[in-house]
């Protein structure tokens, strides 16, 4: 403990451009390996405070080929045990 940095620390100001590209979401969906999903697009972004962003994006279940909607809540705080 005592290194943790924030998305802010790491990214700057810019922290809210990186993570509003269909590249980034797509990136972080192939990280968290959801099998049978497949980035479609990003449906909608906005600003819930200062240090927060929300991304609604469609995703394909590709068992079922069903359009689902997954809500991505970007917090730039110091990463904690719940975070």
């Amino acid at each position: 403990m005592g290194n943790e940095r924030s998305l802010q620390d790491i990214l700057g100001n810019s922290w809210r451009e990186h993570f509003s590209k269909e590249e980034t979401i797509k990136d972080l969906l192939k990280t968290l390996d959801l099998k049978g999903r497949i980035f479609k697009n990003i449906v909608t972004r906005y600003s819930i405070n200062d240090d927060r962003l929300a991304i609604i994006s469609t995703i394909e279940n590709t068992d079922t080929s069903h359009l689902e909607k997954m809500i991505i809540d970007v917090k730039t705080g110091v990463p904690t045990g719940s975070r």
